[in-house]
């Protein structure tokens, strides 16, 4: 007779034996170049669950990954279909639903994952902020708050709609700012951040009521701003400019993170673990919340202008001639690192089997990037015990089951590119 669990083991392994397979196609540290599928400026890109990511750009370009950016399908242009051209922006509201915006009336979302898209621009026709009464003006950036279920959208003139239903109608409410053309927008926390540039350049606006009361700062430079996130409160633009500020954006100091090139865009995986993008490959990271930066290698010279961290580890990057690119472990790289360690002894566990707690015991032979998770029978991710580089030795882990109920489970070591498993038994 067959055994049931047996079954469902035989399953879960071979699901993770084929991961094996996939990543060590890939196995690789640091960034990896991917093929986006379009030789189009990629102008912004995001993901939620870091498994569906979209990026848009000049054209109308959209290209959508299903796969956690491994592999990319270029949709219709969808801009271009519709007669607006380039898209500016994208956000993601869920794992299923986006919202790409930019020129006149161009606001779209999609609800399937990026694969198909949907014109809303209609829904705030009324706009009259910064004198475009009855017309939607071009929106350069937008962003999605997920604590407020809320998603801003900026533009020139001091243009900003607001949607509280995930980009189903639009709501204008910027007019009482009256400041310049805002190239970028971040929201957090209620909390929106926004910066000019081209004329009265060098402005930062913070609104944390939906644009009903603004304040204004001047970062004492008179220098464009490309990019922002509130996350870290950290500014980036022209000529290696970066501002950070540690009391929610009241005074900001300058910071030099070793380039002069322009630097376009920053997000933050956590409050301590950012990252900037920039002209010619520039990638920047902070671990200490944005006070310093330290720069990672590029596989690309490519001008790049978006990033999305989908934590502190994963993440996507684009930019212009259609470059796209991914990293599982938060961009470290290291020649002297051997990005598959030949001498993994897998993962030991004891007791085993357990009633409430157990040590994991892992032999890393080489400094490496290791995540080390438990799934249970379903295939879901229970516990994450470890998601981090670390030094060569023998590490050990404890999982305390808590209130997790009796049966086996699947333990899962991430290191270098290979995948281990093995099997614990929890038995209450």
């Amino acid at each position: 007779m067959i055994n049931p669990m047996n079954m469902i083991m035989n399953r879960l392994i071979v699901i993770f034996t084929l991961c094996v397979s996939v990543s060590n196609g890939f196995a690789q540290d640091g960034w990896i170049l991917r093929k986006s599928g379009t030789t189009s400026l990629l102008k912004s890109i995001s993901s939620s669950d870091g498994q569906n990511v979209v990026a848009v750009g000049e054209t109308g370009v959209v290209t959508v990954s299903h796969t956690a950016g491994v592999t990319w399908q270029v949709e219709k242009n969808v801009g271009q279909s519709k007669g607006i051209g380039n898209l500016n922006g994208v956000a993601a509201i869920s794992d299923k639903i986006f919202c790409a915006i930019g020129n006149v009336d161009s606001v779209f979302r999609s609800t399937d994952k990026g694969d198909t898209w949907v014109g809303v621009g209609g829904n705030f026709e009324a706009c009259t902020a910064g004198g475009f009464y009855g017309i939607v003006p071009t929106l350069y950036a937008i962003d999605f708050d997920s604590s407020m279920g809320i998603t801003v959208a900026v533009g020139p003139a001091g243009t900003g709609v607001f949607s509280p239903d995930s980009g189903k109608h639009w709501e204008e409410n910027m007019a009482k700012a009256n400041f310049f053309d805002m190239d970028c927008v971040s929201m957090n926390n209620g909390a929106v951040l926004g910066a000019t540039f081209g004329l009265n350049r060098g402005y930062i606006y913070i609104t944390t009521d939906q644009g009903d009361d603004w304040t204004v700062f001047w970062v004492h430079k008179n220098i464009e701003l490309y990019g922002c996130d509130n996350a870290g409160w950290t500014m980036v633009g022209a000529q290696g400019t970066i501002y950070h500020s540690n009391n929610k954006g009241y005074t900001w100091d300058s910071l030099w993170g070793g380039t002069n090139v322009n630097l376009n865009a920053v997000h933050f995986g956590n409050i301590v673990r950012g990252y900037i993008v920039g002209d010619h490959g520039t990638i920047l990271m902070t671990t200490d919340g944005g006070y310093t930066w330290e720069k990672q290698h590029c596989p690309t010279t490519q001008n790049l202008r978006s990033i999305h961290m989908s934590d502190p580890f994963h993440g996507f990057i684009c930019g212009d001639s259609g470059v796209i690119l991914t990293t599982q472990n938060g961009g470290y790289y290291d020649e002297s690192v051997d990005p598959v360690p030949q001498s993994v002894t897998g993962i030991r566990n004891y007791p085993n089997p357990f009633t409430s707690r157990t040590t994991l015991e892992v032999s890393i032979p080489h400094r490496s990037y290791i995540r080390l998770s438990i799934y249970n029978m379903l295939g879901e991710e229970i516990a994450v015990l470890a998601n981090d580089v670390f030094d060569s030795g023998v590490k050990m882990y404890e999982w305390n089951a808590g209130e997790t109920p009796s049966g086996v489970y699947l333990c899962k070591l991430e290191i270098g590119g290979q995948i281990i498993t093995s099997q614990i038994t929890l038995e209450k």
